[in-house]
């Protein structure tokens, strides 16, 4: 997953459970940017799952 990340350019840390790190109340997943922080996790739960 780390090397994935690496390789989109995304700055990551890796965190125990993925569910505590994505808040979609948080103001800024809301903002302009919504659609691609939600393109985001779509992607890191889809590669979290081939894990």
């Amino acid at each position: 997953m780390e090397s994935y990340c690496a390789k989109q350019g995304w700055e990551f840390e890796i965190i125990q459970d993925l569910g505590s790190g994505m808040n979609y109340k948080k103001k800024g997943l809301y903002g302009s940017r919504s659609h691609k922080n939600k393109k985001i996790v779509t992607e890191l739960r889809e590669v979290a799952k081939k894990l």
